[in-house]
């Protein structure tokens, strides 16, 4: 018994005639705009000017994500000074006040959010993978640090 296209093809659309150039056992009905080449759900990417294959979308990493070991150093450098200068700070304000209930909590607080903000200015709000990691460390630092420690 012979076939008809109608039979092979999903719903009988001659639109699924056309298969992805990367994933050929794919049907598709999908090309690039730029090159026309036919892609399917899997190889499609979303610009800005519509649906492109992914050797015509040109992907990128974005610039703000995009960082650099010197904005590292930069960084790890700001937020180092940043949490030393406030760890004694914190020391000069507990030896001239003595004990207060939960002003050191607020305090801590309060250099937690400058130390972060100076390691996320330093680098020009760059975003990488050891953003976390920088962060934590001068936090832990200026928390730790013996100037600050209780005693």
């Amino acid at each position: 018994m012979e076939q008809s296209p109608q039979d092979e093809q999903p719903g009988g659309d001659e639109r699924y005639l056309n298969r992805c150039a990367f994933h050929p056992g794919t049907a598709t009905g999908l090309a690039c705009g730029k090159c026309g080449n036919y892609i399917c759900t899997q190889c499609v990417i979303q610009t800005p000017v519509g649906a492109r294959c992914r050797n015509c979308a040109r992907v990128t990493t974005l610039p703000t994500f995009d960082v650099q070991p010197s904005y590292y150093a930069r960084a790890v450098l700001a937020g180092g000074i940043t949490a030393v200068v406030l760890g004694v700070f914190m020391l000069v304000i507990r030896m001239n006040l003595g004990w207060v209930p939960f002003l050191y909590s607020l305090l801590t607080l309060g250099v937690g959010y400058a130390v972060g903000e100076a390691i996320s200015t330093a680098p020009n709000r760059k975003r990488g993978q050891g953003a976390a990691g920088r962060s934590s460390w001068s936090s832990a630092q200026s928390s730790l640090h013996p100037t600050s420690s209780s005693g």
